[in-house]
């Protein structure tokens, strides 16, 4: 052992280290943590913000029907609108 290089040394030790970190997972215990819920509820959370749940139901609908934007695009480019030779 006394004849191993310092870089060879310092590199098992790296190895060895990544092994050992990447075998726990990032775990920090086995339980779940109290004060993280496992399910959020969108619909529920946004009326404590004070949003409006018609206006959240009526979006969700349009959303879930596929409903187009109630909008029309222009024509195209206006030809006379920068021409001032008209």
């Amino acid at each position: 052992m006394a004849t191993l290089k310092p870089g060879i040394v310092l590199v098992f030790m790296v190895v060895t280290t990544l092994m050992l970190v990447s075998s726990a997972e990032a775990r920090l215990s086995d339980h779940e943590s109290s004060f993280m819920p496992r399910k959020i509820n969108s619909g529920h959370l946004l009326r404590e913000l004070g949003y409006d749940g018609s206006r959240l139901e009526y979006h969700r609908r349009r959303f879930t029907q596929g409903a187009d934007p109630q909008r029309q695009t222009p024509g195209g480019p206006n030809p006379h609108h920068n021409n001032e030779h008209v």
